[in-house]
This record gives structure tokens, C-alpha cells and sequence, in this order.
């Protein structure tokens, strides 16, 4: 083997403890305590649970709203059709 082929493997060799230290200290950095995450896990499961009830709520009066529209059309359609009659005009299906 060269003799600068060895220098340069042990200076990378020499520099791989730094690299390996320098990538745990900037995953370190990013990792959070378990405690905040488990506490905004349970923020934010309670914010869906919130958002969840009003989506039924809303739900509900909508179709509360569509069964009323429901009954006037029909009304509206049975006088329709009993002035059709009453008239003698004839009813197209």
C-alpha cells in the first residue's frame, strides 16, 4: 500500500469519532423529552374529540334541515298535482 494512501485512511479514521459525535449531538438536539409528547398527543387526541362532536352536531341539524325540505316539496308537489287535476291540465312524469 502507498504511503499516502495510509495517511489519509488514518486521517479519516482519526476523523470519524468527531463525525459520529457531531451526528449524536444533532439528532440530540432534535429529539423530544417523551413527556411534552405525550402531553400534546393527548391535546391534540382531545382537540379531535372536540372537532369530531361538532362535525355529528353539525351533521345532525343538516339532516334535520334536509328531512324538513323533504316534507315541503312533498306538500308542494301533492297540491301541484291536485291543481293539475282540479284543472283538468294534464300531468307530464
Amino acid at each position: 500500500m502507498p504511503r499516502r494512501s495510509r495517511s489519509r485512511s488514518r486521517r479519516l479514521a482519526g476523523l470519524l469519532p468527531f463525525a459520529a459525535m457531531a451526528c449524536l449531538a444533532a439528532v440530540a438536539g432534535c429529539v423530544r423529552l417523551p413527556e411534552d409528547d405525550t402531553i400534546s398527543q393527548g391535546q391534540l387526541l382531545l382537540e379531535l374529540s372536540d372537532a369530531l362532536s361538532e362535525l355529528r352536531g353539525q351533521d345532525a341539524m343538516l339532516q334535520e334541515q334536509i328531512d324538513s325540505l323533504r316534507v315541503v316539496v312533498a306538500r308542494q308537489d301533492t297540491l301541484l298535482a291536485r291543481l293539475a287535476n282540479a284543472t283538468g291540465v294534464p300531468v307530464s312524469p
